[in-house]
């Protein structure tokens, strides 16, 4: 193995595996990972016109049943409300995207063809309907607060190109315009004159659809040719429209005499603003299997290439670039590993080669785990470079190890022994780790994106084991004597140090084994304590540079109107130390805020306290901030319920019940009620005997009296390019009061008649929206609670509504996210003492030892004390990165053990000074490759994981050279 003839060949095949995997590895696009839990698709119907009772009657409640049979389903929610229904639908994470695609589109068609013509072509996103969008745009035109320039022309041109551009990219669900305004044909009849003539509103539609037409006709086949026959009406201009031939009674009359017709601004549904400056704005959601980097290069790509002013484009939030960022940081934090692990080595080799063979094997690890990663189907995002960089400190140590004995023995044949000897407890410490790292590849629905930091670790061991076992020992070896690094002074000094410290260490165990004998175990069952004293925060909230917030009014408040109370807020907002802008957007009942700002210069906890307490200006509305009154030992967990039943009304009754319970609770910082108040509505009873009497039907009232007061769009007029919406309605009857609604002249055989003598007219609360949940009525509140721990505060919160009564039938539902990770937090533990057994099994088929395998995979919870009770302490619960990193540790902390255990020495203090150097590097080298994630990662996941491995491996350390060494002489 070690002959030099031997070496050419092994240089040769390593070389040829790195230029395949550069080759594959070229094809590499980083960017964030598709890993979801669930398959989500949302579908949205358009019926104008339509109160949310009908909308879930005819639409909402027939696409249920026909979807809710579909495989690998596990959730449905929906809201009817007036004109539109909307559903989404969670699949299995692991069901197939197309074919489910496939199933949801061939169920929507089948439903579409059987509803009324006027019900709008439905459409399917591949995202929740309330996903956010990873990139943001707001665009200006110019000009100033007061006078913002031509936002009709700017929407306009987004409407007709950009959004087409936008939606035709891979990966985009949705793409969500707002501001502005929007051109339309607004033709108004007058109700007198249509009531005069006895003309139905449904039939001038007709007239403008019919001469609005472009279609075949037919073929007119000749000896030698054929030639197609089209029906061309197309509009025009508007004079075309104005001038079209209107039949009343027995004359024939245009449609200017019964309306007033003029190209003018739609009504716009909401009003944005940003920093106090009208614009527009861009929401470009991603589906979930979209690379968000790449998409954004493109998205960004257009933009620049597009007509909109250059100067007026501001890009509010792009998810791309925070993701740039973030893997920017993580691969420095990969580089300063690399340099940390380089600057440790020579203190602990004094071979100059070595240290350059180890420059070399590991950014050849890194390029053969991302080829081998891209054949996965996995790509370079920051889960996979998270892995890769908590693996740096892990990956040497095979090397090392055959490192130390190249640097001992100096005959070929000597060096292939000890090889030889060493290299099952390479293979038994490398096993360990890749068993208890395995299951995670199966956990991704806990922690989204746990399956690439697994695999990427897993993938850079591998590649480890290969290279330590193949290629290592013929590229370190050499007869020749090391040229040193370090000054021999030093080194030997340091040497001396470290091999004189662990004797001792050693030596002071053995004297005190049978003390050991009562403190080990004791310390072992501490670590089990630990964990479940500990506070388990399973929230898996993504944190950006994005404040949000929102103010609720009753349903009946205009956009204008909650633009104007919320201007003097957002502008105080504005000033608050730390914000870059103010995003408002203004609708129907709702102010919906977006702050970013610099996280240098204020904390999110601090800036929602500072937005909470400006609540008192937001005037009749309620100001809600989710992320406001909490501390960072004891987070606000956001707990959404649903109140499940047959009536939405008792089902609000039953959400507001339920919501004042939670909010007596102690740990309860604020409950919201998800709903608001039913809007007002002017309901018709009719009178059959008086409409039967004027020779009308209860449809043709409804039909006439949705002609007159909603106005819908009739057709799209097509010109250049762009389509115009043409839209018929009553004139100036939108606005009207209850007496002139009533007053309304509804057209009939024996001429018009008031609308009030054909039956009474009443306000009153109208339906409102209606949700549902898997089939029934529902009504949702959402629970912030201020705990260490999650589970603690679902289980107050269970306890609480178990306390709420209702009526027989109605019940509450907690989020099914939070029940699933609830359930499968458990998992973690059970793999994390499967892990230990696991490890136990495995040590014991090696080395048909029992009782040494149970006393080295014994050093497993002695290892996890450390990390535990420095969470403890810190009064900070346990995130699932520091879960996943005492998984990870009990693969790792077991390599101590088996080194000094393989060690053939005669005395137990000894063998821990013939490891000494192993034990050392090896730890030393794994607490280097993580501390510059911990630092870079600015808290959440990988911030958790990297700082559980360092405590963990320190703790591993200590129980290696302090602990275990006396319990394994008591043991022999």
């Amino acid at each position: 193995m070690v002959n030099k003839r031997n070496v050419p060949p092994a240089v040769f095949i390593f070389i040829i595996i790195t230029v395949i995997a550069a080759f594959i590895a070229r094809n590499q696009k980083a960017g964030e990972s598709a890993d979801s839990r669930y398959r989500v698709f949302s579908i949205r119907f358009e019926y104008y016109g339509m109160e949310s009772v009908e909308m879930e009657r005819v639409i909402t409640i027939p696409l249920e049943e026909k979807i809710s049979g579909l495989a690998e389903l596990r959730e449905i929610r929906s809201v009817s409300e007036y004109g539109k229904s909307l559903t989404t639908v969670y699949f299995d994470r692991r069901a197939d995207q197309k074919k489910v695609y496939l199933s949801l589109r061939d169920a929507v068609d089948n439903l579409y063809i059987t509803l009324p013509q006027a019900v709008q072509k439905p459409r399917i996103y591949s995202a929740e309907s309330n996903r956010r969008a990873f990139l943001s745009i707001a665009v200006s035109p110019g000009g100033t607060a007061n006078d913002p320039g031509n936002l009709t022309a700017e929407r306009k041109y987004i409407e007709s190109t950009l959004k087409k551009e936008f939606e035709a990219l891979d990966g985009v669900a949705e793409v969500i315009v707002s501001g502005g305004a929007i051109d339309e044909i607004r033709i108004e009849f007058d109700p007198d004159r249509i009531a005069e003539t006895g003309v139905d509103p449904e039939a001038l539609g007709n007239i403008v659809r019919d001469a609005n037409v472009l279609s075949l006709g037919g073929l007119l086949r000749r000896d030698s040719t054929n030639s197609r026959v089209l029906f061309n009406t197309r509009i025009r201009d508007l004079e075309e429209i104005k001038n079209l031939p209107v039949k009343a009674g027995e004359e024939i009359t245009s449609l200017k005499y019964f309306a007033r017709i003029d190209l003018a601004s739609r009504e716009g549904n909401e009003i944005l603003k940003v920093n106090g400056k009208e614009c527009i704005g861009i929401q470009i959601i991603a589906s979930p299997a979209a690379n968000v980097m790449e998409l954004s290069r493109k998205c960004v790509a257009i933009l620049s290439a597009s007509e909109l002013p250059q100067g007026g484009i501001n890009i509010l939030n792009d998810s791309g670039e925070i993701l740039r960022g973030m893997i920017r940081n993580i691969m420095i934090a990969i580089l300063q590993s690399f340099l940390g692990i380089i600057i440790i080595i020579p203190f602990f080799f004094k071979s100059l080669k070595v240290t350059v063979l180890l420059i070399l094997l590991l950014p050849v690890n890194i390029l053969w785990t991302v080829g081998v990663l891209y054949v996965l189907g996995l790509s370079p995002d920051q889960n996979v470079l998270a892995g890769i960089a908590i693996s740096l400190g892990l990956v040497v140590d095979p090397c090392l190890i055959i490192a130390g004995i190249a640097e001992k023995k100096h005959t070929t044949a000597g060096y292939r022994n000890a090889v030889k000897r060493t290299t099952g407890a390479i293979i038994a410490s490398s096993a360990t780790t890749l068993l208890v790292i395995m299951p995670l590849c199966f956990l991704d629905s806990i922690v989204p994106g746990i399956r690439r930091v697994a695999a990427a670790i897993m993938v850079m061991l591998l590649n480890s084991l290969f290279i330590s076992c193949i290629f290592f020992p013929d590229f370190v070896f050499s007869k020749e004597p090391a040229t040193a690094i370090v000054p021999q002074k030093i080194f030997n000094r340091f040497k001396n140090a470290y091999i004189r410290l662990s004797y001792r260490l050693s030596f002071f165990s053995i004297g005190r084994k049978r003390f050991l004998l009562w403190v080990y175990p004791f310390i072992a069952v501490a670590a089990f304590a630990l964990f479940f004293v500990s506070g388990k925060n399973i929230s898996l909230d993504v944190r950006d540079r994005l404040l949000y917030a929102s103010v609720e009014y009753e349903g009946e408040r205009t956009a204008a109107s909650i633009d104007r109370d919320l201007g003097y807020l957002t502008g105080l907002i504005q000033k608050e130390r730390g914000v870059e802008f103010v995003r408002l957007e203004s609708r129907k009942g709702t102010g919906e805020l977006e702050i970013r700002f610099d996280e240098r210069r204020v904390k999110r906890r601090e800036l929602a306290d500072r937005v909470a307490a400006l609540a008192d200006l937001a005037g009749d509305g309620f100001l809600y901030v989710p992320d406001a009154g909490g501390s960072f030992k004891a987070g606000i967990h956001e707990i959404e319920i649903a109140a499940i039943g047959d009536e939405s009304e008792k089902c609000r009754e039953a959400a507001a019940a339920g919501a004042a319970a939670v909010n007596g609770l102690s740990s309860a910082v604020q409950t919201v009620l998800n709903f608001k108040k039913n809007e007002g509505a002017i309901f018709f009873i009719p009178d059959r005997d008086l409409i039967a009497g004027r020779g009308l039907s209860i449809r043709d009232i409804a039909s006439t009296l949705r002609w007159m007061v909603f106005g819908p769009v009739v057709d799209k007029w097509i010109q250049g390019g762009a389509e115009t919406d043409i839209r018929l309605a009553g004139r100036d009857i939108k606005n009207s009061t209850l007496e002139k609604v009533a007053n309304l002249p509804i057209p009939s055989p024996a001429g018009s008649v008031r609308l009030d003598t054909l039956g009474l007219l009443k306000e009153a609360p109208g339906p409102g929206k209606i949700y549902r949940r898997d089939g029934r009525r529902a009504a949702w509140f959402t629970a912030h609670i201020r705990t260490p721990s999650t589970g603690a505060g679902i289980a107050a919160i269970r306890e609480t509504l178990n306390t709420v009564e209702t009526e027989k039938g109605y019940g509450f539902l907690l989020s099914r996210d939070l029940e699933l990770l609830d359930k499968q937090y458990r998992i973690l533990l059970l793999a994390f003492i499967g892990s230990i057994a696991g490890i136990f099994l495995t040590l014991t088929a090696l080395t048909e030892k029992w009782k040494l395998s149970l006393l080295i995979t014994s050093i497993i919870p002695v290892s996890c004390v450390l990390p535990l009770l420095v969470k403890f302490l810190l009064r900070s619960p346990l995130e699932m990165g520091d879960m996943v990193a005492l998984l990870v540790i009990s693969g790792i902390s077991v390599n101590n053990a088996i080194y000094i255990a393989e060690s053939h020495a005669s005395r137990v203090c000894f063998r821990v000074r013939e490891k000494a150097r192993s034990i050392l590097v090896t730890s030393l080298t794994g607490i280097a490759g993580a501390i510059p994630l911990a630092l870079m990662s600015s808290g959440g996941f990988s911030s958790a994981l990297a700082g559980g491995i360092i405590w963990g491996t320190l703790g591993s350390l200590i129980a290696a050279l302090f602990l275990f060494p006396g319990l394994l002489a008591k043991m022999e």
